[in-house]
């Protein structure tokens, strides 16, 4: 079985956070990042590239990345941001690092990113 293929919005500082969590979640391959600015684009981002602009998401998806996660604080834009994953045929990623204690009956909601050391 092929390990599902992610890529992340956005390549900040919370990236570098969700590009280390990713290394220690068995099952998941990430791609690279997507992200706006054009300084970033064609450039490595915490060992992996950036793929180019929001616009890219539907050709991602012909070459076959199945699922997306946004990482930045506004709210607003995260969830505009889910909303255009949907539309171009991709699920939002929910991910929680391995360190983290959760009961045994916890439900999280799509694009859930849960980080080191948490107990919930």
């Amino acid at each position: 079985m092929s390990r599902p293929r992610i890529v992340i919005l956005c390549a900040g500082q919370s990236a570098r956070l969700l590009g280390e969590i990713l290394r220690r979640v068995p099952g998941m391959e990430c791609v690279g990042y997507l992200d706006d600015d054009p300084a970033k684009r064609g450039k490595r981002f915490y060992d992996l590239p950036v793929l180019g602009g929001f616009d890219r998401l539907p050709a991602l998806r012909e070459e076959g990345v199945e699922g997306a996660i946004p990482v930045l604080g506004d709210l607003g834009l995260r969830l505009g941001m889910f909303e255009m994953i949907r539309e171009c045929g991709m699920r939002p990623v929910t991910i929680v690092e391995p360190s983290v204690v959760s009961a045994s009956d916890l439900e999280l909601g799509e694009g859930s990113l849960v980080s080191f050391g948490t107990v919930i």
